[in-house]
């Protein structure tokens, strides 16, 4: 029986749970009508896959705080508290072999910073990168892929050195800066 409910008949050792929190109660009838004490579980069966993650861009440190350029690839991502969340970033354009990495991060209610290291930003290298996130939650149930993409560009190509020159040399010699 099920929550105290109507015994069921059946036979073999194995039966069907529902999904939710339940107290199952089971005995054993023989033939004869000895009936044996009540076993009991509380089981849960989740069915339910969790939501899409949430996934932002951390840092926007373009020239402007909405501009989606960074040089820093961190993300933040929101997912269902305890399930493993997959988060893969991608460079489309990027002719190496290998154009994308996947982080494994435990999901929590709240922002979870997702960083690479400077391997995993030169495996993707600078351009327009995709994430996308994917929670599997503890039961197993695996939710869709957040959509769509955060997309922004990585630009970690170092500033050329300035040149500096005198304007008017006044000096005794066109190239003495003076």
């Amino acid at each position: 029986r099920m929550d105290g409910g109507a015994w069921q008949i059946g036979s073999g050792s194995t039966f069907q749970l529902s999904a939710g929190t339940h107290t199952y109660d089971v005995r054993q009838t023989d033939r004869v009508l000895n009936t044996s004490l009540n076993g009991t579980l509380i089981a849960t069966l989740d069915t339910t896959p969790p939501v899409a993650p949430l996934v932002s861009l951390a840092f926007d440190t373009g020239s402007s705080a909405t501009d989606r350029i960074t040089n820093d690839a961190t993300v933040n991502v929101t997912a269902e508290a305890g399930a493993s969340v997959k988060v893969i970033f991608t460079n489309p354009n990027n002719t190496n072999p290998i154009n994308s990495v996947t982080k494994i991060v435990n999901g929590t209610d709240l922002p979870v910073a997702v960083t690479l290291n400077a391997a995993e930003m030169n495996q993707l290298g600078d351009g327009s990168i995709n994430v996308v996130a994917q929670a599997t939650d503890i039961a197993g149930n695996i939710g869709s892929v957040s959509s769509p993409a955060v997309t922004f560009t990585l630009d970690r190509t170092p500033l050329a050195l300035p040149v500096m020159s005198v304007a008017v040399d006044t000096g005794s010699s066109t190239t003495d800066n003076i």
